[in-house]
């Protein structure tokens, strides 16, 4: 057919092929632009039932108009001798043949896909369309990085059809829902699914359902029999795999109920790392995507380690425990984040020992109760009298069933999430600190030949930080120690273990480690990177008080925000690449916020000024009328 013209449109090249149609690159003569060109098969034109099929496909689409979806040109019509749809032309490649290039390295630019995806879904479910076909073949990633849904071949439209299947399976098994399996009805959680298997797909790097065949896929579907994602890939976090397990679940009425929900779901989980936009960032991720994925994984893993210990100084251990396995899942020679779950580990293992303390202490006193409670039953009562109660709470005060002398209740909760494993707290207001011996827990064995008696002092050694420039940010075993130019001369170290000192730049892009082992001795700790250069971002304008920050790239946006006049500081690696391209979003509470481009290049000072407008609605003041121009300031 190359070479060939369909009405206007003459075929140029064939692109790709499916069970039903042909995909033609053409040219429309009448506009001399590049579409798409979707030809039914000539064994499948005589069909009624798939002229059928085609026609719809070619109808659903055109009540849609949305960025993220395929747009549709021209329709042949169904009694056409050539049934032929005409599409926008995308350059780029599918979804599935971006990935066949290299899986993704990070969950969360899964996330941010699907949520591209998810937006397509809602406007499409807005016009009663269900796609019923969703997989990576279906989306196509153009060149600026716009994800694009095609392929409405076996939607649905809810205003049409009793949305069942009868008699045959469309669609692809590996993305089918269960009610498509087992021929029960159909309606939008139907697409939630599938969504789930396409995010699963994205986070884990494999279909949550495998089979020799297709009948032992379609099994596995019907059944949910899967691998939970985190625990197939340890980087998908609990957040984002409680996530998927909703969207699959097998019950529709216990999934997301709309694709919405999904992505406000999604939405706020990304949130919580600072993706405000994700179409933005992919824009930035498929521009280069390896140095994207280093860039951010090196941020995402600050971010937890943050998160962790932030966890831990709130109590909050399960989520902190969950946190720092995550970082190790994409950083697993990381010895500072190992030496905290090893303590936290020890923790959990008192927690435990007095938790099991309590339980047999319940038992025991339960079982006094009930030999108690059959004695008197068998006329033992008499014999023990007042005189038995008096000398049951004797023994109590003095300890004699077990407890403690002194009357200290264990509380296995620590204080704090760095304390030491040995230490416990009793419940009890005024209660001290009291080691777990007086608790009857074993302490932790010492070594053997070790004399905790006459110890030697360990020898104090000191380690001066010279950093240049002063823009890093100094940490001693994970712990901050502020800025060099804002430290003492020396970091102090009095005892004989290994440490570790990092020097991380603000934007936590690069980290420098120095070991310090243990018999390493004084000495000076620090680099000279003299090709370093500070750019000096300031905002100026009114009012005075508005905030303002970086919202793209990434690396910037960890930055916080700042107020009007002030500035911050931003250091380059190289010289000669000494330059990025970041936004700046400028807000305060009843005013329009904008967004203002800047290029910041090594070693100057940029300054923008930017004055923003009051929200007429939020202050009171008229609408101004339609069709006049707003009066220009004085």
């Amino acid at each position: 057919m190359v070479g060939e013209v369909l009405s206007k449109y003459e075929i140029l090249e064939e692109i790709g092929q499916g069970g039903m149609a042909t995909v033609y690159r053409a040219l429309d003569t009448s506009l001399n632009r590049e579409v798409a060109v979707k030809v039914l098969h000539a064994h499948l034109a005589s069909r009624a039932e798939s002229r059928e099929r085609f026609q719809r496909e070619a109808h659903a689409v055109a009540r849609l108009r949305h960025d993220n979806i395929l747009e549709i040109f021209d329709y042949s019509g169904k009694e056409s001798a050539e049934n032929f749809i005409v599409m926008e032309f995308i350059h780029g490649p599918t979804l599935k043949e971006f990935l066949d290039r290299g899986e993704l390295k990070v969950p969360e630019i899964g996330a941010m896909i699907t949520a591209e995806i998810c937006r397509a879904l809602v406007h499409a479910h807005s016009s009663g369309i269900i796609h019923r076909d969703i997989k990576p073949e279906n989306i196509m990633v153009r060149d600026d990085g716009i994800m694009k849904l095609t392929d409405f071949g076996i939607a649905s439209m809810v205003d049409t059809h009793k949305l069942t299947v009868t008699g045959q399976l469309l669609g692809s098994p590996a993305f089918m829902a269960p009610e498509m399996v087992t021929g029960d009805r159909l309606d939008f959680r139907t697409d939630v699914f599938s969504v789930g298997i396409l995010l699963y797909r994205l986070t884990v790097g494999e279909l949550p359902f495998k089979g020799k065949n297709p009948h032992e896929v379609l099994k596995r579907i019907a059944e949910v029999d899967c691998i939970r994602p985190i625990i197939a890939n340890p980087k998908v976090g609990d957040e984002l795999s409680a996530i998927i397990d909703r969207a699959l679940e097998r019950n529709p009425d216990y999934r997301y109920a709309t694709v919405e929900d999904l992505l406000e779901a999604l939405t706020a989980y990304l949130a919580k790392i600072e993706v405000e936009d994700a179409r933005s960032e992919l824009k930035d991720f498929f521009k280069d995507p390896e140095e994207y994925q280093r860039n951010f994984q090196l941020v995402l893993v600050a971010n937890l380690i943050d998160s962790g210990q932030s966890d831990l100084r709130r109590g909050n251990h399960a989520r902190a425990f969950s946190l720092l396995n995550r970082v190790l899942a994409f950083d697993p020679h990381n010895e500072e984040v190992k030496v905290q779950l090893s303590r936290l580990s020890r923790r959990r293992g008192v927690r435990s020992m007095a938790r099991v303390a309590l339980l047999v202490g319940l038992i025991v006193v339960a079982g006094f109760g009930v030999a108690w409670g059959v004695r008197q039953i068998q006329g033992g009562g008499d014999e023990a009298g007042p005189a038995g109660d008096n000398a049951g709470a004797v023994a109590l005060k003095n300890g004699e069933d077990g407890g403690d002398p002194d009357g200290i209740r264990i509380d296995a909760e620590p204080t704090s999430g760095f304390e030491d494993a040995d230490t416990v707290v009793s419940s009890q207001p005024d209660a001290l600190p009291v080691k777990a011996v007086d608790a009857k827990i074993s302490p932790r064995p010492m070594r053997p030949g070790v004399d905790t008696m006459h110890r030697a002092v360990p020898k104090e050694r000191f380690f001066a930080l010279r950093v240049t420039p002063p823009t890093w940010i100094a940490y001693l075993d994970g712990k901050s120690l502020g800025y060099p130019e804002g430290l003492p001369p020396t970091v102090k170290i009095t005892d004989t273990l290994p440490h570790r000192i990092e020097l991380r730049d603000r934007q936590g892009r690069f980290v420098v480690t120095y070991p310090v082992a243990k018999d390493s001795p004084s000495g000076t700790v620090g680099n000279a990177w003299r090709r370093w250069r500070r750019a000096t971002v300031t905002l100026l304008g009114t009012p005075g008080d508005a905030w303002w920050r970086f919202t793209k790239p990434l690396w910037l946006k960890r930055l916080r925000p700042r107020r009007m006049g002030q500035n911050h500081r931003i250091s380059f690696k190289d010289q000669r690449r000494g330059s990025v391209k970041a936004t700046v979003r400028v807000w305060l509470d009843g005013f329009r916020h904008k967004y203002l481009p800047v290029t910041v290049v090594a070693g100057k000072s940029h300054v923008l000024k930017v004055d923003l407008v009051k929200n007429r609605l939020l202050h009171g003041l008229p609408r101004r009328p339609p069709g006049r121009s707003p009066r220009p300031r004085q």
